[in-house]
């Protein structure tokens, strides 16, 4: 191996995942893009934010603006864990989320998911209009109808759920969200 080789083998970037992540969809030139901002604090978060929508602006053909609340996105503690979570009791229980995705549907509502840590598929979801969905999570931050766009966010929440009496095509209860807390 050459000198120059055992070097830059010696001084390769370490990466490591950004405690802060974000997406933009525009539409530039014509052509659909999805932008991802990453950061390691809120603040320099916050900035390429601030300074991608200000070129957006300008070059844009038609933009999501990305407007997230005060508190949001909230950085995730520690390592997800392997652990197999708590059982849930039948008639209800509490999820400790860590990340929430905002997906708009056709008919003008938004399916919100919730997942506890290192989980792939939601541990909960509600189907909402964009005023509910902000007023379902008021407690966790200053969310607003204008927030109910596509995008997936950090956040540190308790969900209080309750069984519902309607089953699933399983014959399992569906899961009602009874209250939003931060974690």
């Amino acid at each position: 191996m050459t000198d120059e080789a055992q070097h830059a083998t010696q001084t390769a970037p370490q990466f490591t995942e950004a405690p802060y992540s974000g997406n933009v969809r525009a539409r530039i030139r014509g052509y659909d893009w999805q932008l991802t901002i990453r950061a390691a604090d809120s603040t320099t978060f916050t900035a390429k934010v601030d300074g991608l929508m200000n070129w957006l602006d300008t070059k844009a053909d038609k933009a999501i603006n990305l407007e997230l609340p005060p508190n949001v996105p909230a950085p995730v503690t520690g390592a997800p864990t392997t652990q197999a979570p708590a059982p849930q009791a039948a008639n209800g229980g509490t999820f400790h989320i860590v990340k929430m995705q905002i997906e708009p549907r056709a008919d003008g509502k938004v399916n919100v998911k919730f997942f506890e840590a290192g989980h792939q598929y939601p541990d909960i979801t509600a189907v909402k209009t964009p005023a509910e969905g902000a007023l379902m999570l008021q407690p966790i931050g200053g969310w607003t109808p204008a927030h109910m766009v596509a995008g997936e966010y950090n956040i540190t929440a308790a969900i209080e759920w309750v069984a519902s009496d309607k089953m699933n095509s399983k014959g399992n209860p569906y899961k009602n969200i009874k209250s939003i807390k931060p974690a």
